[in-house]
């Protein structure tokens, strides 16, 4: 059981682009703008990280070094963080295999990573099936 302040939501936000046009479609302003209005509606806290905008078009979370970062925090803050959140899941990944492992590696610290325009209900067992088809989409 996690140990809440206040009984809030404690969330990080994540914001990437990796291409001219989704610096023009959705920039990380716009995430960060659209994120930030999400968790104020929801009652989230959001934990402030020195950097958590990443401009890299890295296919691994290896090479993204904002990424590395977060769940570096994570790893290291274990019980203080309840959520990732992040616009759409092709910002998250869009590699399946390399998701997948993350998203289990993150649940298993009790982090739900999640996208707030393509949300997933991991209680549901065909969230494998969602994430496939959310973190291929090429939305801008």
């Amino acid at each position: 059981m996690k140990v809440k302040v206040n009984n809030q939501t404690n969330v990080i936000i994540y914001c990437r682009v990796s291409t001219d046009e989704q610096r023009k479609g959705t920039s990380v302003e716009v995430q960060e703008e659209r994120l930030r209005e999400y968790c104020k509606r929801m009652g989230y806290n959001i934990i402030e990280l020195p950097n958590f905008k990443e401009d890299e078009s890295a296919k691994t979370f290896k090479k993204r070094p904002v990424m590395q970062s977060i769940l570096k925090y994570i790893k290291s803050h274990k019980k203080e963080v309840d959520k990732l959140l992040f616009l759409r899941w092709n910002r998250f990944s869009r590699d399946l295999p390399q998701a997948a492992n993350v998203v289990q590696d993150l649940r298993s610290m009790g982090v739900e990573p999640n996208a707030i325009e393509e949300e997933i209900d991991f209680n549901n067992s065909n969230w494998p099936t969602l994430l496939g088809i959310y973190r291929s989409g090429a939305r801008r």
